[in-house]
């Protein structure tokens, strides 16, 4: 007697932490996507990119495929002390969470550090450290906070106020940007071509954000270093850049 052929198994959906179903891969021209109106559950933004993970039984649960990438824990150099750690509610009973770094509220995923309440946005956590942009002719800088004594500075771009929040600053012309408008109307960055945020592994599967040499302001933190050491050797070295992580930048 021959063998039985043996049907090839099936490939296992997908499934994400912040789900109890398995989860689509789906592709999607720009026509098509307008079509669906829910946005992504992650980053709350309208859906883009033509990688995107769709639930098998919510009609209204979808992913990007950056936001389904998001690692779970980050170091990141505004917040060096504790890990971050990404969570797919706010930590909040209200249900909502203030982002340190663009100010704005949120009720999608954040990455959140416990003991000091330090709450980011997907998306802003992982917002380059450099880049370039059709507003202003030179490249801007990532700072972690206005330089004036009352941490205010005022837009270039909407000319409309800001205070105590991260921000693109041009140093030699003093340009001051938000980063909703460098970002531009999605998750994105407007303008121009954006430059690499380098991207590095530790134990436990923790993600370390750093700059890449000469790319971070002088005020924003440490360049290509994370309390002292150098990124560059950390862990298993690089893994990615930020294009991978978050395709809709």
């Amino acid at each position: 007697m021959g063998n039985k052929s043996s049907k090839p198994k099936k490939e296992a959906l997908p499934k994400h932490f912040s789900h109890r179903h398995p989860l689509n891969l789906i592709t999607h021209d720009p026509e098509t996507l307008t079509l669906i109106t829910s946005p992504c559950s992650a980053c709350k933004l309208e859906l883009s990119g033509t990688r995107l993970y769709s639930c098998t039984v919510c009609n209204d649960f979808f992913l990007h495929g950056s936001c389904f990438d998001m690692p779970k824990e980050i170091i990141h150099p505004f917040h060096k002390e504790h890990v971050l750690v990404l969570l797919s509610k706010p930590a909040y009973k209200e249900g909502r969470f203030r982002c340190d770094a663009c100010g704005e509220k949120g009720k999608g995923f954040s990455y959140h550090c416990d003991p000091c309440g330090t709450d980011l946005h997907n998306y802003c956590a992982v917002m380059p450290f450099s880049v370039t942009h059709d507003c202003h002719v030179h490249r801007l800088k990532l700072v972690f906070g206005s330089l004036y004594a009352n941490k205010k500075f005022s837009c270039a771009i909407c000319q409309m106020p800001g205070s105590r929040q991260w921000l693109y600053r041009c140093r030699p012309c003093e340009f001051y940007a938000h980063l909703k408008c460098v970002r531009g109307g999605g998750g994105g960055v407007g303008g121009g071509g954006i430059a690499a945020l380098g991207t590095f592994t530790v134990g436990g599967g923790i993600v370390v954000l750093g700059a890449l040499p000469g790319e971070m302001d002088d005020d924003g933190g440490d360049d290509d270093e994370i309390d002292g050491q150098d990124l560059s050797d950390v862990g298993n070295g690089a893994v990615d850049l930020i294009g991978a992580l978050l395709g809709f930048l």
